[in-house]
């Protein structure tokens, strides 16, 4: 390949999931990664999960909780920090409830003067 000269990754429709961090340096710089005409194509370093979810009850709230086992796949699940259904990021169990978008429990102010322990 000549200096200047550009590459294209064409990639077909669908999810391509990778199984380890891609490393782009600046020698990289020349390629470019587009989808195949008509399709839309995405890279993702999320992991499929296989999940046969079940109707486990139901919350406080009304919400529907589901379970799934995933005891068969716990090598490939191990250290999973997110969960998304359908391409949205869902809630996963926590109590109380939590905002799926904040990394760590919102956790409200306490008055000060109510607080036994201070």
């Amino acid at each position: 390949m000549l200096q200047g000269e550009r590459a294209w990754v064409v990639l077909r429709g669908g999810t391509h999931y990778l199984t380890r961090t891609l490393e782009l340096g600046a020698r990289d710089s020349f390629l470019s990664f587009v989808s195949h005409a008509g399709e839309a194509a995405a890279m993702s370093g999320a992991m499929p999960i296989d999940t046969a979810w079940k109707v486990h009850g139901k919350a406080s709230t009304g919400a529907t909780i589901y379970v799934a086992d995933l005891s068969k796949q716990a090598s490939e699940v191990k250290g999973v920090k997110g969960l998304r259904v359908d391409g949205r990021r869902a809630v996963r169990a926590s109590y109380p409830d939590r905002d799926p978008e904040l990394r760590y429990l919102r956790i409200p102010a306490v008055n000060s003067f109510s607080n036994p322990c201070c």
